[in-house]
């Protein structure tokens, strides 16, 4: 997987995604370069997972 960077500006949302299979162990960070810590956490929703 590539690494992937998405730049916000105030109160601006950005849906990114990506794939993880289960056969692969990684681990993923999201982290701001600057400012207040994100007001909301990282949601990871697996394939199988029904809503």
């Amino acid at each position: 997987m590539a690494e992937q960077s998405v730049t916000l500006q105030p109160g601006e949302s950005k849906v990114v995604s990506f794939e993880a299979t289960p056969h692969e162990a990684r681990s993923y960070q999201v982290s701001p370069e600057e400012g207040p810590p994100l007001p909301r956490g990282l949601e990871l929703r697996w394939p199988w997972k029904k809503d």
